[in-house]
């Protein structure tokens, strides 16, 4: 079951109804990873039961591993990367050789392809239906055959590059909420680590061993020390009674404490002194759904805020969204795509909520269902372009993933006077969101102009009663670029309300405007031509300072802003740029920055968000006006 289409992304989304296995798969990597029991189905067999991970390991992790046992892994690697299916291997491996034919081959020369399986009832099956053969590929290569001993190593070591973390939906969620606990510990910054290691190892510490005033020692050799003198005392007083009692070591223990030790003690008993509260409420406390979303609120914090740590973080979640009142099923998911985006972290979740699916940007969507004889099959989608690929997708899903969106929002205008305004893509949202003075708004981007007049289509029914309006607070602006065909809306651009409304960016007397959908003029527009264009400007040229090469960067040295220019537009015969370069070359530089500005799309506007000031232009004033009003 791969967890991603092509690019590897750090979120995983897997849908399905119940009972066709969509937490079976986070259970099996947790068997993996934590010794979690297995979870046989009813009328199987325990001799099948296994779980193989298949991990992409790159060169600075391969380093880690002892010289003899990254012999064994690039045997490994070797074999999988240039294996063949054959009629006579397992069946459903089948799947793995298309996967990696088609989705991961470009890491063949940059990461090593290695799995280990974890099976109920054998410890001889290492690597699956590949055990022979990989074992006799060791013998060809002059090794050992891969004994019991340092399969686990490996294994093991595997394991520690990672830290899985899962949060089951039947499992207590104050349990996970002690930030003393061993996973959450895992997820605290490397530098915290690092200074309790510095700490106990640093020589800063003078012994009195006479005239001379001793040596320095650190506080872990004082302790070692202490406790050796402690024990040689113990020895004598023990042989007193009997001459053979003795503290030998174990064989091949080391004799004296080490950082590691005692670094997590320590971490565990500061922390587990300190409950986490909210509003001065113990979150045993707390309604279910208010504990779960404080468990997704620790993570991100602890996640968000660690630069460094000491292994890469997998946080596997079953069902987000449960006892969660509807309204708040947005801020959730919206959280955990953040801890996505985090630095070192891959978020694998099962959801009934498909409201989710218009409002993620990154990451796969896997759609499970079951064949006529009850085995899973999946299908994977990219979020980026889910909605645009809606003819290659089951049709229950667009329809479950809007009701669900839909209701989501209505909810909020109850419950919290939420503000929504829904744009097509990033780039709007970055345009958008750090330049609107609006309470309680939020911008979503939702994948398209398409998507943005569906669900404006499916929110006008509900808000056209009058029922649903006298309980409503907030407000909902639908706003789109305009193309010059688009979809039509099935009704008017406003309610009589005036609580929902369509809008979209035109061109009127060279001034830009929010116009209704059913406007008669239709002159292609995009948020990024509408923009203040010495902030434009100013983006541009960090950008080409930041990410272009030379070429691109010396396409801004004839260039300047237009003062004359009142917006951004560089199309057509209003230019926000002065070029001060020949006449014959005007073209050809024209048409450079727009190629420009079409490859580094989402860099300008996120470069937009990060300018100290900002000129809020008339159409953006128009929309707080909306909310505001």
């Amino acid at each position: 079951m791969p967890f991603h289409c092509k690019e590897p992304e750090n979120l995983t989304v897997v849908i399905g109804n119940n009972g066709c296995g969509k937490s079976s798969l986070l259970e099996a990597v947790d068997t993996f990873f934590n010794n979690r029991e297995f979870n046989i189905n009813l009328g199987s067999k325990k001799s099948q039961a296994f779980v193989a991970p298949l991990f992409l390991i790159d060169e600075t992790n391969f380093k880690t591993f002892t010289p003899t046992h990254q012999k064994y892994l690039k045997i490994i690697s070797d074999f999988l990367w240039n294996e063949t299916y054959s009629e006579g291997n397992y069946k459903p491996i089948k799947n793995f050789f298309e996967f990696r034919d088609s989705e991961i081959f470009n890491y063949r020369n940059t990461h090593y392809l290695i799995t280990t399986s974890k099976e109920f009832d054998s410890s001889n099956s290492f690597f699956l239906t590949f055990t022979a053969s990989i074992q006799k590929s060791f013998k060809d290569n002059g090794l050992k055959i891969l004994s019991n001993s340092d399969f686990n190593k490996i294994t093991n070591h595997i394991k520690s590059i990672y830290t899985y973390l899962y949060i089951p939906i039947e499992t207590s969620i104050q349990e996970f909420l002690k930030i003393e606990t061993v996973g959450m510990q895992n997820l605290i910054d490397k530098k915290i680590s690092s200074e309790i290691d510095n700490t106990l190892t640093k020589k800063q510490i003078r012994m009195s061993t006479g005239r001379k005033g001793g040596k320095q020692v650190s506080l872990l050799d004082l302790i070692n020390i202490t406790l050796k003198k402690y024990i040689d005392e113990t020895e004598k007083t023990i042989k007193n009674i009997y001459d053979g009692y003795d503290f030998k070591m174990d064989y091949r223990a080391r004799q004296n404490l080490t950082s590691n030790d005692i670094k997590g003690q320590i971490i565990y008993s500061y922390l587990s002194k300190r409950t986490l509260k909210k509003d001065d409420k113990p979150i045993k406390s707390l309604s279910a759904g208010e504990r779960k979303k404080a468990l997704i609120d620790i993570a991100y914090s602890f996640i968000s805020g660690a630069k460094n740590r000491d292994s890469q973080i997998i946080l596997a979640i079953d069902e987000p969204e449960s006892s969660l009142h509807i309204s708040n099923c947005y801020d959730q998911f919206t959280r955990i795509e953040e801890i996505s985006d985090s630095q070192n972290c891959q978020v694998l979740l099962t959801t009934h909520w498909y409201g989710s699916l218009p409002i993620l940007n990154n990451g796969t969507l896997i759609q499970i269902d079951l064949d006529e004889t009850n085995i899973p099959i999946q299908s994977r989608f990219k979020f980026k372009n889910y909605f645009e690929d809606r003819g290659n997708h089951p049709n229950d899903i667009q329809l479950k993933s809007f009701y669900d969106l839909t209701s989501s929002i209505i909810s909020s205008l109850k419950h919290y006077s939420t503000n929504w305004l829904i744009v097509e893509g990033l780039d709007d949202y970055n345009y958008l969101y750090s330049n609107l003075n609006v309470k309680n708004l939020k911008v979503i981007p939702v994948g398209g102009c398409g998507v943005v007049k569906l669900l404006y289509d499916f929110l006008y029914v509900p808000l056209s009663h009058k029922s649903e309006v006298l309980n409503t607070n907030g407000k909902i602006l639908c706003l789109t670029d305009t193309d010059l065909t688009g979809p039509k809306l099935q009704h008017e651009s406003n309610t009589k309300s005036n609580k929902l409304r369509f809008r979209r960016l035109q061109i009127i007397n060279n001034t830009i405007n929010l116009v209704k959908n059913e406007h008669q003029a239709r002159i292609p527009l995009e948020v990024e031509e509408c923009i203040n264009p010495n902030d434009f400007y100013k983006c541009l040229l960090n950008v080409s300072l930041k990410y272009g090469d030379d070429v691109e960067q010396s396409i801004f040295d004839d260039i300047e802003p237009n003062e004359n220019a009142t917006d951004s537009r560089i199309k057509g015969d209003q230019n926000m740029l002065k070029f001060s370069g020949l006449a014959d070359d005007l073209m050809n530089l024209k048409q450079d920055v727009v190629n420009f500005i079409e490859k580094y799309k989402d860099e300008i506007s996120l470069e937009y968000t990060n300018l100290e000031t900002k000129i809020k232009m008339p159409w953006m004033e128009e929309i707080e006006n909306f909310f505001n009003e």
